[in-house]
């Protein structure tokens, strides 16, 4: 009797060592997957405030590149310094605000459904032609022609042209933009519901 209490004691310790055993494994599965979680929403949080920003400087972008016409617009040149301005400083905070990100989101079937690479090298190759058209424009003005003259109107009319096709790039940029915001969207609300 005695022989059987003590095995069966041992069999209840042993049972409940397993059972705590299996309770810390799940328990520390679900404090991983708990800081996984929370990792992915601040890194999600983070690059939904830079994409709204982003989205929002890029559309003031497009539309003063739409809206330039041949003659000197003081309102849209002014749009357009600030949105350029506001993308310098988004650009600098892209490793802090969208790196971590792309640890855990794979956005690649977007990026090449909008063509986003080659959209960002039309863009910046886009603007270095236009500074150098202006720059162009600053030497035949030193050289003493006048902004009604042929070549001048031959410069500004290729800029205006570029910033046209610059105002659709950027279209494509903003679009890619909302495409990604609503796939993180799309995963949140999974989590919601």
């Amino acid at each position: 009797m005695i022989i059987a209490g003590i095995i069966g004691s041992a069999i209840t310790l042993l049972i409940t060592a397993i059972i705590d055993y299996f309770k810390e494994i799940h328990r520390s599965k679900l404090e991983k997957d708990k800081l996984v979680f929370q990792r992915k929403t601040d890194a999600a949080e983070k690059a939904m405030s830079w994409y709204q920003e982003s989205a929002d400087c890029l559309m003031m972008m497009q539309t003063a590149c739409s809206d330039m016409g041949g003659t000197y617009d003081p309102i849209i040149w002014t749009k357009l310094m600030q949105s350029a301005s506001q993308a310098d400083q988004l650009y600098k905070e892209t490793s802090l605000r969208l790196n971590p990100l792309y640890l855990y989101f794979d956005f690649r079937k977007i990026e090449e459904k909008h063509n986003i690479y080659t959209s960002m090298q039309f863009v910046n190759a886009a603007l270095a032609k236009i500074g150098e058209y202006d720059e162009q424009a600053k030497q035949l003005r030193l050289n003493g022609e006048y902004d009604d003259s042929k070549d001048i109107i031959e410069l500004k009319d290729k800029s205006t042209r570029l910033f046209h096709e610059l105002s659709k790039a950027l279209k494509e940029q903003i679009k890619s933009i909302a495409a990604i915001q609503e796939e993180l969207r799309n995963q949140y609300n999974k989590y919601s519901n």
